[in-house]
């Protein structure tokens, strides 16, 4: 099955992508959530990044001045990988209708900066 994902989220970025204009890799969050809702009757799964900040409408604008595009769940942790993030855990709830699956991603601390997370 093939799914579709429109990625409108807040995000870190080192691309030239950048969130309601702000480049991602600018965006201080130790943590973020990448959140998946199916759409009912649909093949198609709509993408959000949650960084915590309470933004409703936040949007992914690549180098090129385009909405970031997906094709599921692991495109968009892939994307955030590139972008110093670590994958965390994965979860999934189903609400009847639709599923919303979320995946809990990790910045990478710069080990130069002194600020590096202790395993």
């Amino acid at each position: 099955m093939k799914f579709t994902a429109f990625f409108l989220f807040f995000t870190a970025v080192l691309y030239g992508q950048s969130v309601n204009g702000k480049p991602l890799k600018d965006i201080n969050v130790e943590y973020a959530r990448i959140v998946g809702e199916t759409i009912p009757f649909k093949q198609k799964i709509f993408i959000i990044l949650d960084f915590g900040m309470g933004d409703k409408e936040t949007e992914v604008i690549d180098e090129n001045g385009k909405p970031v595009e997906f094709v599921g769940m692991i495109d968009a942790l892939n994307f955030m990988v590139k972008n110093g993030f670590e994958f965390v855990q994965a979860y999934g709830v189903n609400n009847g209708s639709s599923s919303i699956y979320s995946y809990l991603i990790r910045r990478i601390k710069n080990p130069s900066s002194g600020t590096e997370r202790l395993d």
